[in-house]
């Protein structure tokens, strides 16, 4: 009995399997990923671990950097708030970490980000509608009716004609703004 019950199992997982040849793209491409995550762990380990697990409250824990691109990381750490302390690292290296905290080789999730149509400029003869954060000196955020050319009772009325995206961005740090007849 124990026999028959040891094959049934063997016949079971046995077609559960993927072809050879799956398994043999997918584990190369495996080992390649590894090797760079076992380097690029490394280099995250020896300079950055200390800080971005859970010693520094401000600053973002793995698991949350783990959510941007390899390329976003990469642009923290070469032109952003990380390059001085990923200055020592080659550019190398900092593919490597940004590989290994993303998770995934460069270029898997590159958007592409739409253009205005050919025409559309920024026009320097238009006045700001705002001058702060707030868009009112109150911070209130208010845009009189007058301005918008919205009234509560049109407000139900509305439909999304156009949404701004932030492609390979896990947090903005401004909004958007209104100056020269664009936003």
């Amino acid at each position: 009995m124990r026999n028959v019950v040891l094959i049934l199992c063997l016949l079971i997982t046995a077609c559960d399997q993927k072809p050879a040849a799956a398994i043999a793209k997918e584990t190369a491409s495996d080992k390649s990923m590894a090797g760079q995550s076992i380097a690029g762990k490394a280099h995250y380990d020896k300079a950055c671990a200390n800080c971005h697990e859970g010693k520094l409250q401000k600053a973002p824990h793995r698991e949350m950097i783990g959510l941007m691109t390899p390329e976003a990381i990469l642009g923290t750490i070469t032109d952003g708030i990380m390059r001085n302390e990923a200055a020592k690292f080659t550019q190398h290296e900092k593919i490597e970490i940004a590989e290994y905290l993303g998770g995934e080789p460069f270029g898997r999730n590159i958007s592409q980000l739409n253009q205005c149509e050919a025409g559309i400029q920024f026009n320097i003869d238009t006045p700001a509608l705002v001058s702060n954060w707030g868009l009112r000196p109150d911070n209130s955020r208010f845009i009189s009716e007058d301005t918008s050319r919205l009234s509560s009772s049109t407000v139900t009325s509305l439909k999304p004609k156009w949404a701004i995206a932030f492609p390979s961005a896990s947090r903005v740090r401004s909004q958007p703004t209104f100056a020269g007849d664009l936003i």
